[in-house]
């Protein structure tokens, strides 16, 4: 009777564990294909196994829980148009601005709100008015009144209590890793703390130029735009020194107002992204060299060498079984191409690593010059290790099983799909033995 019960007993546990396994999957083998998008829906990844559904059509928002793929809730929170959607400390942090009648065409300033909502709930826990800023460190959340007077205030993600407030944070674009550069409109800088809310001078730019961009040694600001450019386009760019913006050159070079924008600080030079071809600037303005059909995607650091990662494109040229266009990894400081990683496509930069993926071909007139027939079959994802020592190659992973036009990567989530072909949405966790 004895081992009878020692028998039952091991049989319940071994199925105890059997529906443990089968009800809460192991994250590194989580591959589940999403419910169905309406026209006008899409999916964003918002933070560690969660994303969101939303539609152009509404301001409603759907949370689905990606181990399971099962959505939470959806409900529109009745703030205005969205403008920022994150998880921060469990939160989910909710960012709006107001129209400006019924209409729904125009946004009226100084309407935004922040709310925080439960993230398995949707159940609102408090809100402040103004909108979250893109920049924040840790849990204090950035908040400031985009065209009203209010001061800007720094609060408690989980519970909106304010922690600090400052009358300094108003035009802001330019993050240094923990505080927000302010531009006054006498051209006055000041860099808000985002944990403390204290204020730093920094220097003054000349009235009304704009700052697009620096680094711990250089910032480029603008100075205003040309009358009547119609896409905003700028005369020339400033350089400043970052520690007390004293104005050290500027260049006449021409730039517009989109995103990304065409000019980037790399080390001591100047890159101008492409279209059609990239040129890269001394602080002098003398140009150094140009990459004909080059487009800059990013630029990295790796063991005390900057490199450029871009597309090298071959338009006007094809050949049967050649890639008509390839990435690549460029030297900075010479233009030398260190690494070829052929039709491989950046995903994402971290610190240590390069995300890229080998999506599937949609023609003959994308990636390779071959018939659809012959085009690869699945995507694969893999990555290249920027540790130093390591070589600049890309490590593969396993193929994700489907031929996905695009993936979003984010929070250790892929997000894929191929709305060309009719595959559903599917998210992946990307973990050392994903299947």
């Amino acid at each position: 009777m004895r081992s009878l019960w020692r028998w039952v007993r091991i049989t319940l546990l071994l199925a105890t564990l059997a529906v443990g396994l089968s009800t809460n999957p192991s994250p590194s083998a989580t591959r589940v294909v999403l419910p169905a998008l309406a026209e006008g829906e899409f999916y964003s990844l918002i933070g560690d196994g969660y994303a969101s559904r939303r539609s152009v059509h509404d301001e409603a928002i759907g949370v689905l829980d990606l181990h399971s793929g099962r959505e939470l809730w959806r409900r529109d929170p009745g703030i205005g148009a969205l403008q920022s959607l994150r998880i921060v400390d469990g939160v989910l942090i909710v960012s709006a601005m107001g129209y400006e009648d019924a209409t729904h065409k125009i946004l009226r300033s100084g309407t935004d709100q922040t709310i925080a909502l439960n993230l398995r709930s949707g159940r609102e826990l408090w809100r402040h008015k103004g909108a979250l800023l893109s920049n924040m460190v840790g849990a204090i959340l950035p908040i400031w009144c985009n065209g009203c007077s209010d001061d800007a205030v720094g609060v408690d993600a989980r519970t909106g209590r304010e922690i600090w407030r400052s009358p300094w944070l108003k035009t802001s674009n330019y993050f240094d890793g923990r505080s927000q550069w302010s531009i006054a409109r006498d051209g006055t800088v000041r860099a808000v703390d985002l944990t403390t809310g204290s204020a730093r001078l920094v220097g003054t730019l000349p009235k009304d130029y704009w700052i697009i961009g620096g680094s711990t040694r250089y910032i480029l600001a603008v100075p205003p735009s040309l009358p009547g450019s119609g896409s905003v386009v700028y005369p020339g760019v400033g350089v400043f020194d970052s520690h007390d913006l004293r104005q050290i050159a500027y260049l006449n070079i021409t730039n517009s107002a989109r995103f990304p924008p065409d000019l980037w600080l790399c080390g001591d030079l100047i890159c101008q992204r492409g279209l059609p071809d990239m040129k890269v600037y001394d602080l002098h303005g003398e140009l150094r060299y140009a990459k004909a059909q080059f487009l800059l995607s990013t630029v990295i650091d790796r063991d005390d060498q900057q490199l450029i990662i871009g597309v090298q494109s071959r338009s006007g040229v094809v050949t049967p079984g050649v890639p008509m266009d390839t990435s690549q990894l460029v030297e900075t400081a010479t233009g030398h191409v260190v690494a070829d990683i052929g039709v491989w496509r950046l995903v994402r930069v971290d610190a240590d690593r390069i995300w890229v993926a080998l999506f599937a071909s949609r023609g003959p007139d994308t990636l390779i010059a071959a018939p659809w027939g012959s085009a690869q079959a699945e995507t694969i994802f893999g990555y290249i290790d920027l540790r130093p020592g390591a070589p600049l190659a890309v490590t593969t992973l396993k193929p994700l099983g489907r031929a996905y036009e695009d993936c979003d990567f984010d929070y250790g989530w892929l997000l894929c799909g191929n709305a060309v072909t009719g595959i559903r949405e599917v998210a992946i966790h990307v973990g050392v033995n994903f299947a």
